[in-house]
């Protein structure tokens, strides 16, 4: 309903996109750089470039420059696979009581990544969420 209702909003608005794809995976291509992005719950990481080259080949076939961005694990984790870099990232979200009780504790950051079309990724600042 969120997404409805923000297209509602937008329509006709040529700088915002809202993408209303149900799938488990969201795909967007900026020139020469192939982003991939979901929660990160459903297949192992070393999967996910397979998986991008499949549902976008053309996009995959016409970019140098490939990344695949996760959560699910709640820890930071960088690893390069044939044609695509993975990286999973710490939460965002405050602690609640099933979380605590389940004894997760990780921390808890959000990155801004910068990507140049031609460049593939240029620039990233870090904020610790617990310094808002």
């Amino acid at each position: 309903m969120l997404g409805l209702s923000l297209a509602i909003f937008y329509d006709g608005n040529e700088r915002v996109e809202i993408h209303d794809n149900p799938g488990k995976f969201w795909f967007h291509r900026f020139g020469q750089v192939l982003i991939g992005a979901g929660h990160g719950d459903t297949c192992r990481p070393a999967k996910l470039p397979g998986i991008m080259a499949t549902d976008r080949a053309e996009d995959w076939g016409k970019t140098r420059h490939r990344y695949f961005y996760t959560g699910h694990v709640h820890t930071q984790n960088v690893a390069e696979y044939p044609g695509c870099i993975w990286e999973s990232f710490k939460t965002i979200a405050a602690k609640d009581a099933w979380t605590a009780a389940k004894g997760y504790r990780s921390g808890r950051d959000m990155y801004c990544i910068v990507h140049h079309q031609d460049h593939g990724q240029v620039e990233r600042r870090r904020v610790d969420v617990a310094m808002l």
